[in-house]
C-alpha cells in the first residue's frame, strides 16, 4: 500500500478565524498524518476556505480521523473532502 494526498476544505465560523486554524492545524492531525500544505481559497464576498493537504497512509479509517480532528478546532464550522489522490 502507498500513501494518500487528502485535501480537505475546511470553512471558518468567522473570517478573521482563519489565522488561528492555520495554527492549530498541525497540532490536531492524527499521529499518522502529516501536514503538505495549507492554503486560503477565496468563496465570495470577502470569505476565504482553507485548503489543507495531508498525506496519510492508505488504510481504512485515517480519512475520517482527520476530518473529525480538523472538524475538532473551536474556529472551524465544517470540514469537507474537496479531493483524494494516490501518492
Amino acid at each position: 500500500m502507498g500513501d494518500v494526498l487528502i485535501v480537505f476544505k475546511v470553512y471558518p465560523n468567522e473570517p478573521e478565524d482563519l489565522e488561528k486554524i492555520k495554527e492549530k492545524v498541525p497540532s490536531v492531525l492524527p499521529e499518522k498524518a502529516s501536514l503538505v500544505e495549507i492554503r486560503e481559497e477565496p468563496i465570495g464576498f470577502g470569505f476565504s476556505a482553507l485548503l489543507v493537504g495531508v498525506k496519510v497512509p492508505d488504510e481504512g479509517g485515517i480519512q475520517e480521523a482527520v476530518e473529525q480532528a480538523l472538524s475538532s478546532i473551536e474556529e472551524v464550522d465544517s470540514v469537507e473532502v474537496e479531493r483524494a489522490t494516490l501518492i
